[in-house]
């Protein structure tokens, strides 16, 4: 059996493309084995350390740490209370002039069918 033009043709291509992978390889390594390498040695590391870490190798939660997060938090949370007071207030002195205004009209409407 002979080979079709089609295979002759994908095979030509395929072996005048350079690939990275291949390349890679022939050095010895490819770029997510290189990477599995360094993840796994960064995990061996830590096992091995004694600080403890859940952020990156090198950084340890302290207590100082959790306190300023809280303490920011606890900021926050009164800064939005002050602000939703705030606009309830404003809410408040809005409503106030719709109901003035509406008094208003009816006094005008009033004036206005007495006078008519």
């Amino acid at each position: 059996m002979g080979t079709t033009k089609d295979e002759k043709t994908t095979s030509r291509r395929e072996e005048a493309e350079v690939k990275p992978l291949d390349i890679a390889r022939r050095n010895g390594i490819t770029g997510r084995e290189g990477q599995n390498l360094r993840n796994q040695q960064e995990r061996d590391h830590r096992a091995s350390s004694q600080k403890s870490s859940i952020f990156s190798s090198g950084t340890a939660v302290t207590g100082g740490m959790l306190d300023h997060l809280i303490d920011e938090y606890c900021s926050q949370v009164a800064i939005k209370q002050e602000e939703i007071e705030r606009l309830n207030n404003e809410v408040s002195r809005l409503e106030t002039r719709v109901q003035e205004f509406k008094a208003l009209r009816a006094e005008l409407q009033k004036q206005f069918q007495e006078a008519s």
